[in-house]
Order: structure tokens, then sequence, then C-alpha cells
């Protein structure tokens, strides 16, 4: 069976789980079926929309150059540029499959090309960015969790966030009137790189310049804000299937406009992993593992050991501080406990390893997650989790049972859970005793290669 996979982005730039996920089931899929993996990359040192073939660790691949340089706020879910690739792609590889892990910096129309040429689709859901352009999270920093969808406040969020910035260079060269490509591109060269390395200056000037843009000011933007969530439902529609990870993002779909008898609940697959020996430790080690972004929350595990005296437990923090800079100094600066180490950018090959040298692992993100990647890690070493209790989580850790959920946003709940275990280690063997059983990436290819069968 020839497969065509799409995501947004891939290693080895991107280590997050969607980009893991999707290496190692095609990994998998690749020993019996011929598969092509579809994904963008931003590099400003490549013509936007410039295609390249590729193969990385055996996978055949179709890498496809997205700058964010866009001329609408349409262009950002659907690329007419990007839908002719496609195109292109489905006419020469011929796919009697298509399965669409993400579609950010690609094209939501990919589903309805996929209809026309009468190719069976299938999602899988790894986030909200179907319902939310500012990074699928349906999170904003200054007014948390968005429970509901407000074409408005949808508007007042994306306006305000990053993920704006391309959308304000559009307007900004159609507004003075920029000749030449050449000129363009050297601009905007400039601001990426400035986005790089001063990214509160930047969004300083882009906040500044955004008030100069009159076409893309809030009163008028909800417009496409509402012109966006239709075309994705539309869009939806057209996939043969779509598989959620959980059944909380399964509700949360159907509750978005999709066919409750076109989306399963399916959870992903993941690669076994030989624990390391354990090696006694003096006090009990705490852990997060993962991008140091937000929503992610580790600011509040820091806050939380802050005020844990430093000879009852300490915190090893995993993650790449150079990926959202601002946010990894002000995590560095708060911590104030001599019990909190930070160990930098870790490889998922290694995840065993980093895994066995915690006792716990602590997921205190603060957006409604689906099926957290390290979670089903930390439950195939038998190492207890401690998380937030929200979306998809408490699917996986059973509060009391295989770990503990803590509400979410309050450090102190947080920090009553973690003394509780340090005060009653015995709990963690319980927990061990009762983590659930996890399904490996081969079974899960197995599941897909016969649900691709009988579409």
């Amino acid at each position: 069976m020839k497969i065509l996979m799409t995501i947004h982005d891939f290693l080895p730039r991107h280590y997050a789980g969607s980009e893991l996920y999707t290496y190692y089931l095609c990994k998998e899929l690749i020993k019996n079926n011929e598969v092509t993996l579809l994904f963008s990359e931003y590099d400003i040192s490549k013509k936007q929309y410039s295609v390249r073939k590729i193969e990385y660790d055996g996978l055949s691949c179709i890498e496809i150059t997205n700058n964010h340089f866009f001329k609408s706020f349409e262009e950002t879910y659907n690329n007419f540029s990007i839908n002719e690739i496609f195109k292109e792609t489905i006419q020469t590889f011929k796919p009697n499959v298509i399965h669409l892990q993400h579609l950010m910096n690609l094209s939501t129309n990919f589903l309805q090309i996929s209809r026309k040429y009468e190719i069976p689709t299938v999602i899988t859901l790894h986030d909200f960015w179907l319902m939310c352009p500012r990074g699928g999270q349906r999170f904003n920093p200054d007014h948390g969790i968005c429970y509901e969808i407000n074409p408005q406040r949808c508007a007042r969020c994306f306006l305000a966030s990053p993920f704006n910035v391309p959308i304000i260079d559009a307007g900004w060269h159609t507004a003075i009137r920029i000749p030449g490509e050449k000129l363009m591109l050297k601009i905007s060269q400039i601001l990426n790189r400035m986005r790089i390395k001063a990214p509160g200056v930047t969004n300083w000037f882009y906040r500044k310049l955004k008030k100069l843009l009159s076409q893309y000011h809030q009163h008028d933007f909800y417009l496409n804000i509402s012109d966006r969530l239709e075309f994705t439902k539309a869009r939806c529609q057209e996939a043969t299937l779509v598989i959620s990870p959980s059944k909380y993002y399964r509700e949360q779909f159907i509750q978005f406009g999709i066919s409750p008898d076109k989306i399963i609940h399916s959870d992903n697959g993941f690669v076994p992993r030989q624990p390391f020996h354990n090696k006694q430790r003096n006090k009990m080690r705490f852990g997060f593992i993962g991008t140091l972004v937000e929503h992610k929350g580790v600011h509040l595990l820091i806050n939380a050991f802050n005020e844990i005296p430093p000879e009852k437990c300490e915190l090893v923090i995993y993650g790449d501080p150079e990926v959202f800079p601002d946010y990894s100094r002000r995590l560095m600066r708060s911590a104030k406990g001599k019990n909190i180490y930070f160990k930098s950018k870790f490889e998922n090959f290694n995840i065993n390893k980093i895994l066995s040298e915690i006792d716990v692992l602590v997921v205190p993100s603060i957006w409604l997650e689906n099926s957290p990647l390290t979670i089903h890690e930390a439950q195939m070493l038998k190492v207890p989790v401690v998380a937030s209790r929200l979306g998809g989580i408490p699917e996986l850790v059973e509060d009391g049972r295989n770990g503990f959920l803590f509400n979410p946003d309050d450090t102190q709940d947080l920090k009553r859970k973690i003394i509780q275990l340090v005060e009653n280690p015995e709990l963690l063997n319980t927990f061990k005793q009762n983590m659930k059983t996890i399904k490996s990436i081969a079974q899960n290819a197995q599941e897909l290669e016969q649900i691709y069968h009988s579409l």
C-alpha cells in the first residue's frame, strides 16, 4: 500500500510529541508499505515554497519551505501555493490512502483535494489548531484556557500573539508599497532574525506597527476568524475518518461540528522502552521533560519547589532553553531553591535513561492536553506521574491509583501532592503496580493498516 503522510514540521529540527509519533509510526509502516512524508520547514535561506526531496533515516520525505510570508490571513490555513504542491505530490506518488497528522504550515484544503482525487483520507488530532489559529492550544497567557470558541475573543487573542507577525508583515509591505521581491525578502529576513535574537523588542515593534495597519483592526478581524472556523469545519467533514487519541478531544471536536460517526477514539502507540538501573537516592527526585513554553506550566512547578525545603526533595528540568528563550530565562531567574536543576536539551532516544534518573514525572500543563507522549513513556517505565487535571490527562493518570492529579494552575495543590509523596514514599510502589498497559507503535501501525484497507 502507498501511504502519503503529512506533518507540520519534522525531525531533526523539531522534536515535539506529534513529530516523534509521526516518525516512529512511519518507521513501522515502511516495513510493509511504501510511505512518503510531506512536511514544511522554516528556512529563510531558501525561496518561499521551494520543494526538495530528501531521505531521513530511511524515510522518503518531501520538504516544503514555508517562511510564513503570507499575503493574507487565509493563506495561513488555505495556502494556494502549497495546495498545488500537494496536487503534484498526489499525481506523482499516487497514494492509496492519505493520513494527515497535522496541517499547520500546510493547508486545510488538502482534505478537499484528496476527496476530489477520491483518495481515502484520515486525520489524527494532536491539538486544537483546526479551531485555534494561535498555535492550536486554545490558551491565552493573559486569560488562560479558552473553554469556548468565540470569534471576537479569538481575534483579540490572535492579533496580540506572535502568530500574527506574518500577517503584519503582509500589511507592512502593502502599506508602504515596498518595490521588488528581493528587498521584501531582505526586510523579512532581518525581521525574522530579530524575532529569534530579541523577541521582546520585536514583539514591541510589531505591536506599534499593528496599530498603523487598519485592515487588521480587531473589529474587522473577527470576521476573518469566523471564516476560518467555517472553512476548517467544512474541510473536516470531507475527511473519511478522524482519529482522536483521547476521549476528551473526541467530544470537543464533536461539539465543534464533526459528525460523531466520522470520529473515533484510538490512542497513539509508543516505542517500547527498556528501563535503566535506577540508582538509590538520598531524596526523592521529581522531573519535568518537554518544551519550556508557558502553556506547559513549568513556572508552576518551580514556584511549588521554591516553597519546599531543599532537603526534602529535588527537581530536575529537561528542556531546550533556546526554543523559547524569554520564557526559559524567566524560569531560571525564578528558581530560588538550591534543589532545582536545569539539564538543557535532551534526545528522545535517551528518554528511558532520563526517566530512570527521576522518581516522579510532573506534567503541570495549563492547556487542554490531548494524550501526552511523556506520560505514556513514563508509565511504560513504571515512573509515577503527577499531572494537571486537564483535557485528556485524567484518562491516563487515575488520581490516587497510578499517580496524582492536581487542580490546574494551582501551585499550592501541586505543592501538597509533592509533599504527600515525599512524606509517604510507599505510595510510589502502589502507583507502579497500577500502571496502565501502553499500546506499542507496532500494534498502532497494524491497527492503522486495517483501517486503511477498510476505507
